[in-house]
């Protein structure tokens, strides 16, 4: 018999906890349809999506299903603060 021990580490929470809800609607509204251009999804008034990822370094045709959870965190501060 083999045994190990694994020692977990917390990392820090990716968004605030009152501000989950609002993020959870935010990657939600993306999803709702999966195989478009994110910019043609969210609300884009402004050219605030096309802003937003620009930023973050991501190109303007890319879909919801083609970006990492670190950079809908990033998104979704960048798109309610502006």
């Amino acid at each position: 018999m083999e045994s190990a021990v694994i020692r977990l580490t917390p990392h820090e929470a990716m968004i605030e906890r009152e501000r989950f809800p609002e993020f959870q609607k935010f990657v939600r509204q993306a999803f709702m349809q999966r195989r478009k251009m994110l910019k043609n999804v969210l609300d884009n008034r402004e050219g605030r999506i096309e802003a937003a990822l620009e930023e973050v370094g991501l190109p303007q045709k890319i879909r919801p299903e083609e970006i990492r959870a670190e950079t809908w965190v990033k998104l979704f501060n960048m798109m309610t603060k502006l």
